[in-house]
């Protein structure tokens, strides 16, 4: 069975909709629909696609490494199917047809180009990526700090609007004082258009 068979069966066992995962995970819904309708296009690199595996494990109950090998093998069976199947074309028409292989090449390149401008081009429509892996839910603290930890593709990331400094990969680390009772943690990530990613932890402090 391939990966996105799998992951769609366990979320069904669980009786959760993609909507409740989403809310669970804070990964977006468009993203947990392409991995179970392998609409491998319009999801993000896999170093995001690995972070929200480690969070969907969690609320399914499965083994992570279980669920990022299928993935992996998916994917790798995808690029060499496309190798074989792309392979003897290329191969014919420079036996028969005499192609130019420097206007081959030149071509691939200037396709290349234009997918990497529309791969930078849709920060300008979709909001950053925004990982949040401690505090992965909302749960009861017995202690007064907390530490917040996660990664974003975003240039700007306040905690309840507060700045926090990004490493340079994205990765942010902040240790948070809580009040007694509730707490609202608001992690937000802005890029340079205007696009934000909000993710909310809530946590109880008990003395």
């Amino acid at each position: 069975m391939e990966f996105s068979e799998v992951l769609k069966n366990l979320r069904e066992k669980k009786g959760i909709s993609i909507s409740q995962l989403a809310s669970l995970t804070g990964i977006e819904e468009e993203f947990l629909k392409a991995l179970e309708e392998k609409n491998w296009e319009l999801l993000p690199p896999d170093i995001y696609i690995q972070g929200y595996l480690k969070k969907i494990s969690q609320v399914l109950e499965v083994d992570f490494e279980d669920l990022w090998g299928l993935y992996r093998i998916q994917k790798k069976e995808l690029y060499f199917s496309g190798k074989r199947d792309l392979f003897p074309e290329i191969k014919t028409k420079k036996s028969f047809l005499g192609v130019d292989w420097g206007k081959l090449i030149w071509v691939g390149l200037v396709l290349l180009g234009c997918f990497y401008i529309g791969l930078n081009l849709r920060g300008l429509f979709l909001p950053p990526q925004l990982q949040v892996t401690k505090p992965a839910f909302d749960f009861v603290s017995l202690k007064e700090e907390i530490e917040i930890e996660g990664k974003t593709n975003a240039h700007i990331l306040l905690i309840n609007g507060k700045e926090v400094p990004l490493e340079e990969d994205g990765s942010f680390f902040y240790k948070f004082s809580l009040m007694p009772g509730l707490n609202i943690l608001r992690i937000e990530a802005k890029n340079y258009f205007g696009r934000s990613k909000i993710i909310e932890r809530k946590v109880i402090y008990k003395k």
